[in-house]
């Protein structure tokens, strides 16, 4: 059954509608604190700064299983370079930021810092090539 958000996802679970659900580490701390839901792992490499005692995917026996969110930037095709390398370093150098650090790490976000343009592109077809079969096989389409 597909929900519209997280506050339908996190009441469907505390009613029992629903039995597991996979989200940020930020938004399952609450829940986890006052007992009424856990966290079974965290799927990054690294435990989480946030959740430090949930073990890993690897740790629970799902070595290389990983699912996070991650953010990008992008442009229009055929942007010049140049300002795709300005705006990269610039958002670089933003999340090197000790602030928008600390937010990230409150939020249990993983840092992606050190992407060049060619990197993150590579990333984002890693990404799609990995999950694209995955969403095939399961069915799922968009209503």
């Amino acid at each position: 059954m597909p929900y519209r958000g997280a506050g339908q996802v996190f009441t469907a679970l505390l009613s029992g509608e629903i039995q597991f659900n996979s989200d940020i580490p930020s938004l399952m701390l609450p829940y986890n604190r006052d007992g009424q839901m856990k966290t079974l792992f965290v799927a990054t490499d690294e435990r989480s700064s946030i959740m430090p005692d949930v073990p890993t995917a690897a740790e629970v026996g799902l070595p290389g299983y990983k699912a996070y969110s991650w953010y990008g930037i992008f442009g229009p095709a055929g942007l010049p370079k140049p300002i795709v390398e300005r705006m990269a370093a610039a958002v670089d150098a933003a999340l090197g930021d000790a602030t928008i650090g600390r937010r990230l790490e409150e939020m249990g976000t993983p840092m992606m810092r050190g992407y060049t343009p060619e990197r993150f592109a590579q990333y984002v077809k890693d990404e799609v090539d990995l999950w694209v079969p995955i969403v095939k096989a399961s069915g799922a389409s968009v209503n």
